[in-house]
């Protein structure tokens, strides 16, 4: 069996939820003797040069990249907002280079399943469709528009209309979009549900949620008294809220009991808005991306997920169970 996975950054190293969801997935199907391709959009945001992953990833499944430039661009922004109806966040990915990859590649090989990670994706399905008949499963990390709709109740002014109009443009491109797969492998049943109701559409589904190998997290574990910390991606909006509210409403309550308490706060691409609000906070202390998540993981007591929304599934907290940590959500 053969099976080719598309996705829009390429999922190593594989440090954050959405690459730790598709690259063991893509693994796990390797050991269950399938033959996995994976076709990946290497962003300017999360660019890796593909020749660098480990041998021991790149002998079990064949990867490929194209090279996009997905950085936000005013000009290209505003000829979007009155030019197409596809929201921009989306329209950032397609690529013709992908497609012709995507062409190649389909042309090539015979492919049983074509996976797509994320809605993003998903307009690449007009293309797969001219070349192949192969069951095109779409597997979603999120329903993506409750995150953006969450997400305005903070802003104001110029920035809350603009972030309305692509949220209901968005809304709009999702409900269309999930429609155009076979098959959908939520990542949790309750994701599942929302987009069964959503898009009031019942393809066959399959809840697959985020796997992990758990012989990797059990070394020893080291417990300070008195540390929690915060482990995440700082440029999705939902941690930063959660974090900010915790700071406000809870880490005044945990100072007035343990005065020597400290939070350690890690993550990667954290706005400099973020990074100015948390320096110099009483007990506070930021490091941005460290280069050993799990390592950051076990030098510290309790981990701490605030989350106030978001969907999808909390990898870190999956891992952190299997590191033997508390967490607190």
């Amino acid at each position: 069996m053969k099976v080719l996975i598309l996705t829009n950054k390429v999922p190593y190293p594989a440090t954050d939820g959405g690459a730790i969801a598709t690259l063991n997935l893509a693994l796990g199907l390797n050991k269950n003797a399938v033959e996995v391709f994976l076709l990946a959009i290497n962003t300017s945001k999360h660019f890796y040069n593909i020749a660098e992953i480990p041998e021991s990833i790149s002998s079990k499944i064949h990867l490929e990249s194209v090279y996009v430039d997905t950085d936000i661009k005013l000009t290209k922004l505003i000829k979007n907002l009155f030019a197409t109806k596809i929201p921009y966040n989306a329209q950032r990915f397609l690529n013709p280079q992908y497609r012709e990859k995507l062409t190649s590649l389909i042309e090539k090989q015979h492919f049983d399943v074509i996976q797509i990670e994320g809605l993003y994706m998903l307009p690449y399905i007009e293309t797969i469709r001219k070349h192949t008949n192969a069951v095109i499963a779409y597997r979603a990390h999120n329903i993506e528009h409750e995150i953006w709709q969450r997400g305005l109740k903070d802003k104001s002014g110029i920035k809350k209309a603009y972030l309305k109009h692509l949220t209901s443009r968005l809304i709009n491109f999702e409900q269309e979009q999930v429609k155009q797969a076979d098959i959908w492998l939520p990542i949790s049943q309750r994701d599942g549900k929302k987009l069964r109701e959503f898009a009031n559409y019942n393809p066959p589904q399959l809840v697959l949620p985020v796997g992990i190998i758990a012989e990797k997290y059990s070394q020893p574990i080291v417990e300070p008294n008195n540390t929690i910390f915060h482990l995440g991606a700082l440029d999705w909006l939902p941690n930063t809220e959660g974090i900010k509210w915790f700071i406000e409403q809870v880490w005044p309550l945990v100072l007035s009991n343990k005065p020597n308490a400290e939070f350690h706060i890690a993550g990667r691409n954290a706005p400099k808005a973020f990074e100015d609000y948390v320096k110099d906070k009483t007990g506070i202390k930021y490091f941005g991306e460290v280069p050993d998540a799990l390592q950051f993981m076990k030098n510290y007591a309790i981990m701490i997920v605030p989350l106030l929304s978001g969907s999808g599934m909390r990898v870190k907290i999956v891992e952190a169970m299997a590191a033997g940590k508390t967490v607190v959500s």
